[in-house]
Parts: C-alpha cells; structure tokens; sequence
C-alpha cells in the first residue's frame, strides 16, 4: 500500500550525464524503484558519516593511548637507566671495599711477620702475631676490573 506523502516531501532532482542509467541499473539490480535506491544510498552516505565521525574520535583516542604509552616506556627506560647506574655504583663500592680489605689484610699479615721477628715479645703477643700471619688475602677480585654487564644492558 502506498504512503500518502505531500508536496514538501518531494524533491526534483537533475542527475549529471550518466549518473541517472548508473543509478537505474542499480536500482534495477537490487530491485528496487530509482527512488527508494537514492533513498538507501542517502542513507548509507549518513551512515558512513557517522561511522567515519565515530571512527575518528576512536583514533584520537587511540592516539593519545598510544602516545601517553609511549611516555610511559620512555619514563620507564629512564627508571631502568638510573637502576643500572645504581647497581653499578654498588658494584664500584664493593670493589673499593673488597680493595680496602685486601689492603688491611696485607697490613695486618705484615704486621704480624714483623712482630715474630722481634725475639723480645711475650707469649700473649706471640699467639696473636702467629695468629695475624694466618689471615688469608684473597686475590680473586682485582678492584680495576670492570663491572660485568648484564644481558640486557648490552
């Protein structure tokens, strides 16, 4: 059954040379009137519209996601950067320290060697230089060799 529409709903329309056979076939096509194919295509055109509005709001978005990630990874790089120059500063402290021990130990060691040479000294002081004579130095560490980097620093 057909609508009842008025005059304000119509509208004459003046197709450029060949767009009139083209719609036409279509129409034809998908069966349907010239008018109700123009009809969809207007509404399909709106529909894409909205869609590409939609879209675009969606990528601005996704832009700034992705643009505050990427602050975020940069940010994070900077933590990983200052916890490697932490270690590695803990590492040079070890190494002075173990330096420092090594140090005090060859003292210590010496000290004792030159304590047993002196035939004067008491048996109280005697037990104790043999003692300190005793103290093992460890060479394993030498304080100049370079910090070992890790896998993922290289």
């Amino acid at each position: 059954m057909a609508e009842n529409r008025s005059k304000s709903d119509g509208f004459m329309l003046r197709f450029p040379p060949g767009l009139r056979d083209r719609v036409k076939s279509d129409a034809d096509g998908r069966g349907r009137s010239m008018n109700a194919e123009i009809v969809w295509r207007i509404e399909k055109f709106e529909e894409a519209q909205r869609a590409w509005v939609n879209t675009d709001a969606e990528m601005s978005k996704l832009e700034r996601a992705v643009g505050d990630s990427q602050a975020e990874v940069e940010r994070l790089y900077e933590e990983r950067a200052g916890l490697f120059e932490a270690v590695n500063n803990q590492e040079r402290s070890l190494q002075s320290l173990r330096e420092s021990h090594r140090t005090l130990a060859i003292t210590v060691k010496s000290l004792g060697e030159a304590l047993l040479t002196d035939s004067q000294i008491s048996d109280f002081v005697r037990v104790l230089a043999e003692g300190l004579t005793q103290i093992e130095i460890d060479l394993s560490s030498d304080a100049s060799e370079p910090v070992p980097k890790e896998a993922w620093e290289r």
